[in-house]
């Protein structure tokens, strides 16, 4: 169990970087909550919404404030990234804490730039643990947890690992149990399976790796009113993800790199309202009473890149560093949806489906593609206190019309030490290094049927001479010239140390435009709107993190502040598109025209065997002290178990309090 550093930005980077030590100290029910804690840029932008949602994960967050208004089929939510994969947010259900070894949260001008089409909304990327060299390490950790809100809820999950290797092969073996776990609205429950296996080999010049995980997680969502009456509300996801690595060191200055990998998620929704239900009760046809609706939904995708690495060290102190490669990804995402009505009982859904399916709700079905290529280069050169990096890709993807199919991205960064580690402190500075950066990314709001013609296979269902007129009728006035919404990013750091603190602080710039709106048409089209890009939203603010060592001799105490401010407003929006949809559509204006102030702080401390942390945390009218933690550790123990540690962790979040018991034995 080693003692916190919270809260502090990985060296030499804009972008935050936290470690999975850090999370636990502040939380071990809820990563995001963690994060939010310890990164105050990142907000939780669905959290109160989803209070009592068992296994939350964000469907809207958001990384130096909102960049933009939510239209078309892209919610405001950032870009998860699992060891370079992409995933969606609900293949990270059920994902255990104990398997994430940092949190990266992608900030940086230049490092956003890097991601392209899908870096506008912001980056979260999460580093999962490998394994350890060794002989073979058991590690046993169970969270047995007791949450309260509307009512009393008990948790428990089991976590077995197994790790070793050697210089030539490495393993990391993972299975996670965590059983009937009630949530804090009746009718809440959830049960979570996952599986991994992690393989390295090493041999001379080649290293490879591959690294399988399973999950299964079910879930049975609150319904307070509904739950007595024998309604229920239940999803299943199944994920299934596979990521191989290779790496061939070619000569000393030059290597190639690649990687290949494989998602899947299925997910089926099933939503049962008994005939005793209160929405029945003023029905006359007590047949129509009773309904069960099928959700299903499925994300299949392959990613693959490759790239050729090259570093050369000159004699006179400098250092260039030179990368150029290939990505590509390739996606589909469905689903469907029906139901029935007249149901009677639950069991009753699959005989009933086919005689009587529900006419107040028509079945649903979707099916969308993703092909995407992306070329890059990466040059980095450092002479002596001085550092320069350049970054450009070009994007050719298939959501995109065929005129603005390709699209070019970059960015630029800059950074001088002043005073370096090496040096001799300068008015008790250690460091001292000033960086900027500029770079653009973008994002893609729209779907295909934006920016292609799209049918309707029948006329309104008109009844001409004892026949419906069947016919095809345009849905809309498409748009082949859209172009995906660009965001321009400029931020500024200074990164300061003395022997006992350590200091971050940033300023920042982003402007987005060419966002989604909708237009006016001439009436002779028969339309009286399309598709267009336009409007503009800037955000600015700031960020301070300092990790100050308070006590270092046999009482360790660290303290962590960090500060976030942020400021963004609609700069310029069309006519047409304020008075038809942003003036009359309340969702359009959520998150955008708002000062947020966040900020945390964190205090944790060591004394031998034993350790403690205490967290603070404010946001918008929420103050609270929101972690208290206390932990003990045996070392050099008898018998097979090498070391043991238990924690105890009181977490008081606003939507519900926990008390967490927690126990690690090392085999």
């Amino acid at each position: 169990m080693s003692m916190c550093l919270v809260g502090y930005a990985q060296k030499d980077s804009i972008d935050t970087d936290v470690l999975s030590d850090d999370l636990l100290c502040v939380s071990r029910s809820d990563v995001w909550n963690a994060l939010s804690i310890l990164s105050p840029e990142f907000q939780l932008l669905d959290r109160q919404s989803s209070a009592s949602t068992m296994n939350y994960v964000p469907s809207a967050a958001s990384v130096m404030g909102v960049s933009r208004w939510a239209t078309g089929v892209k919610t405001q939510n950032v870009e998860f990234v699992v060891d370079g994969q992409r995933v969606s947010a609900d293949m990270l259900r059920g994902m255990s804490m104990y398997n994430i070894k940092s949190i990266k949260l992608h900030r940086d001008a230049l490092s956003l730039s890097r991601w392209g089409l899908h870096g506008a909304d912001g980056v979260v990327e999460i580093t999962t643990r490998k394994h350890e060299k060794g002989s073979i390490n058991v590690n046993y950790r169970t969270d047995l947890s007791l949450n309260w809100a509307d009512k009393t809820a008990f948790r428990h999950r089991h976590q077995l690992d197994f790790e070793g290797g050697d210089k030539y092969v490495g393993y990391h073996l993972t299975a996670l149990l965590s059983p009937s776990s009630k949530g804090i609205k009746e009718g809440s429950k959830s049960d979570i399976l996952g599986l991994r296996a992690m393989v390295e080999y090493n041999r001379k010049a080649l290293n490879i790796s591959n690294d399988i995980t399973f999950r299964n997680v079910n879930e049975h969502l609150p319904n307070v009113t509904e739950y007595a009456a024998g309604s229920f509300d239940k999803t299943k996801y199944t994920t299934l993800t596979d990521r191989f690595s290779a790496r061939l060191q070619i000569s000393p200055k030059l290597w190639a790199d690649g990687h290949f990998s494989f998602a899947r998620m299925l997910s089926r929704r099933d939503i049962y309202v008994s005939p005793s239900s209160e929405v029945f009760a003023n029905n006359a046809d007590v047949r129509a009473n009773g309904t069960y609706h099928i959700l299903r939904h499925d994300i299949t995708s392959f990613q693959g890149d490759f790239s050729l690495n090259y570093t050369h060290q000159f004699d006179n102190n400098a250092l260039l560093k030179a990368s150029a490669g290939m990505k590509i990804y390739s996606g589909t995402n469905w689903g469907e949806g029906y139901g029935g009505r007249g149901i009677i009982s639950d069991q009753m859904g699959y005989v009933t489906f086919t005689q009587a399916y529900d006419s107040l709700q028509k079945p649903t079905a979707y099916r969308n593609h993703e092909n995407e290529l992306q070329e890059f280069v990466d040059v980095a050169y450092h002479h002596d206190r001085l550092g320069l990096e350049f970054t450009t890709n070009i994007n050719h993807s298939s959501l995109l019309p065929k005129n603005n199919r390709t699209v070019v991205y970059g960015g630029a960064k800059c950074y001088f030490e002043m005073i370096e580690e090496n040096d001799a402190p300068v008015f008790g500075l250690n460091k001292l290094r000033l960086t900027a950066s500029f770079g653009t990314t973008g994002i893609v709001p729209f779907s295909d049927s934006y920016w292609r013609a799209n049918y309707r296979n029948d006329v309104m269902n008109e009844y001409i001479y004892n026949y419906y007129q069947l016919g095809a009728s345009l849905q809309g006035i498409a748009n082949e010239s859209l172009y995906p919404t660009k965001m321009r990013t400029a931020i500024c750091s200074v990164d300061m140390a003395t022997n006992s603190l350590e200091l971050h602080a940033d300023v920042y710039y982003k402007r987005t435009s060419n966002m989604l709106i909708f237009s006016a048409m001439p009436l002779v089209y028969g339309y009286t709107e399309m598709p267009d890009n336009g409007g503009q939203v800037c955000n600015k603010g700031f960020n301070i993190k300092a990790t100050q060592k308070i006590m270092d001799k046999e009482l360790k105490l660290n303290g962590t502040l960090a500060l976030n401010y942020n400021r963004n407003k609609v700069t310029e929006i069309p006519e047409y598109f304020f008075t038809h949809y942003y003036a009359v559509d309340e969702s359009l204006q959520t998150h955008l025209n708002q000062r947020v102030f966040s900020g945390s702080m964190l205090f944790n401390a060591r004394w031998n065997s034993l350790t403690g942390a205490v967290a603070l945390y404010s946001t918008k009218g929420f103050h609270r002290l929101t972690t208290m933690q206390l932990g003990y550790q045996w070392n050099h123990l008898k018998g097979s178990v090498k070391t043991a540690d238990i924690t105890l962790t009181a977490e008081n979040w606003k939507w519900q309090n926990s008390i967490v018991a927690s126990l690690h034995l090392h085999f």
